[in-house]
């Protein structure tokens, strides 16, 4: 039997609990998977048992695509391979872990200010959803209420509801202190 030498993992995690998904991707990597592409909702690797790789997260939409390498060679000066990047805006960096490190060489924000300018710009784009949300909600209840519709109508509501609550929720926690 030939041993399998990628995969693709389906998973999704909230913007606002990154860090699950760093501990999840390092977990893999002592297991032997390497991520080659991050993805919202699903991940591709590569088998490799001889490395174990620490992973970063940063979330920056407002990236021109000319500005693209200066954002990168910043990383790698500070020993981060570039893997790959999401449509929304996520990037997603790797470092080779050495035990003889402390924790502080994994972490991309060296201080508070720009963890929090990385957390205000995913709170802009979940602001503006929400409001885009909740107006389409309110739009389906008048029409559900006033024009009699079908009780799909009513569903679409309250499942857009339920997004809108989520991302509020998401919004909330991003900007909590201990974040």
């Amino acid at each position: 039997m030939k041993n399998k030498t990628t995969k693709t993992s389906y998973r999704a995690y909230f913007a606002w609990n990154y860090q699950k998904e760093l501990k999840a991707l390092e977990e893999k990597s002592r297991e032997g998977w390497q991520l080659v592409k991050g993805g919202c909702f699903h991940s591709k690797y590569t088998r490799d048992d001889g490395a174990v790789y620490r992973y970063a997260l940063d979330y920056n939409n407002d990236l021109k695509p000319e500005d693209m390498a200066r954002y990168r060679e910043t990383f790698e000066e500070q020993g981060w391979e570039y893997i790959s990047s999401t449509f929304n805006g996520w990037h997603y960096f790797r470092k080779a872990y050495d035990p003889a490190l402390q924790e502080s060489a994994y972490e991309i924000y060296t201080d508070d200010e720009s963890l929090r300018q990385m957390q205000d710009r995913w709170r802009r784009l979940a602001l503006v959803l929400c409001i885009l949300d909740f107006g389409a909600v309110a739009a389906n209840f008048q029409i559900f209420f006033t024009n009699g519709a079908r009780s799909a109508t009513l569903v679409i509501a309250l499942l857009g509801l339920a997004l809108g609550l989520l991302l509020l929720y998401g919004w909330y926690r991003m900007g909590r202190k201990e974040y």
